[in-house]
């Protein structure tokens, strides 16, 4: 941030994360259905499996992650669109509930979720930083590319598998097999390791929020220095 202050004219107030819970509009069958399964989980068992609602999966890719799930035997929470959901059930076997949509938010931050499975798009890795639950990167397009790098490389709170597609494109069942199994292995020192970076990036990001801390300084000093005319606004040319 203080790179892009030096090289701009004007004042910067960085704010965030902006996470917001939706107002709670009651339980329907389907929610409660979802919550009984996790909590019937063992504590960070479960991979939350979700790749947004804008890029659709090859069906080549969508079988190969369905099968490399299974034979990674890890449990999964996975959200797909109502089409797949049956398949998904056949494919998976029995370690794991296909939905057809959940309240993400809600999932994230319950106890038996340990990982998350994600195209990567930028709400949910914040989402994935709010809850500290570390990331199996998946990026299909746009921002997800650089975000899922972001997370891997930069942050180290999780694994890009777009780096292990082969020539077709497509990443296979094996590789997210493993992937699975190394982020969901609380045994191991990478997973320790992710899962503890994870949980560092949810109390900064708790911190930043709160009544003095780095965001909360930002938005009120915007809005000092807009109340004392500090700040030029720009007029429309429209």
């Amino acid at each position: 941030m203080s790179t892009i202050a030096e090289s701009l004219p004007c004042p910067i107030y960085p704010v965030g994360p902006s996470i917001l819970r939706a107002p709670d509009n009651g339980e329907s069958a389907r929610d409660e259905e979802h919550r009984r399964w996790l909590d019937a989980q063992p504590e960070n068992s479960v991979l939350y499996v979700s790749f947004g609602s804008f890029v659709a999966m090859p069906p080549k890719q969508f079988e190969e992650i369905a099968v490399g799930l299974r034979d990674s035997a890890v449990r999964f929470f996975w959200v797909a669109r109502d089409r797949a959901t049956a398949g998904l059930r056949e494919m998976c076997g029995d370690k794991g509930l296909a939905v057809p949509w959940c309240d993400q938010q809600e999932v994230l931050r319950h106890p038996s979720v340990g990982g998350f499975l994600s195209h990567c798009g930028w709400n949910s890795v914040l989402e994935a930083v709010c809850a500290g639950v570390p990331v199996i990167g998946f990026p299909v397009a746009w921002d997800q590319l650089v975000n899922a790098r972001m997370v891997a490389d930069e942050w180290k709170t999780g694994i890009n598998l777009r780096q292990q597609s082969g020539e077709d494109g497509i990443v296979s069942r094996a590789a997210l097999s493993d992937a699975a199994r190394k982020l969901m292995n609380l045994d191991s020192g990478a997973g320790q390791e992710m899962r503890r970076r994870a949980a560092q990036l949810r109390e900064a990001s708790r911190g930043a929020v709160i009544e003095g801390g780095s965001s909360h300084r930002s938005l009120s000093g915007f809005l000092e220095d807009l109340v004392e005319g500090k700040l030029e606004v720009a007029e429309s040319s429209a």
